[in-house]
């Protein structure tokens, strides 16, 4: 497990030329201030329009969106209840 500030400049590297290869996971936690919930609250309003998340090492443009089904997530993809809920997609209580 490596942690570290995001605000830290840092970057992935642009090509793997490995012969093994490099899994990811990334897990970002804010702080529940008003400027985090609106920059959380963006990056929902964007998965649910299927639009890719930026990249720094490719350009993309908000015509790369990823085919939907009614349900606003990836075609082939059912989220749980829990993820939706953790996603702010429905109320706790529901």
């Amino acid at each position: 497990v490596v942690l570290w500030d995001n605000r830290i400049p840092h970057a992935n590297a642009y090509r793997h030329d490995g012969t093994i290869p490099r899994a990811v996971v990334y897990c970002s936690f804010l702080p529940d201030v008003a400027v985090n919930r609106v920059y959380v609250q963006k990056q929902l309003e964007q998965y649910l329009k299927g639009i890719n998340p930026g990249d720094q090492w490719i350009k993309s443009s908000n015509n790369d969106a990823l085919s939907e089904n009614e349900n606003g997530t990836s075609a082939g993809f059912a989220m749980t209840d829990l993820a939706r809920k953790l996603l702010g997609m429905e109320n706790w209580d529901s």
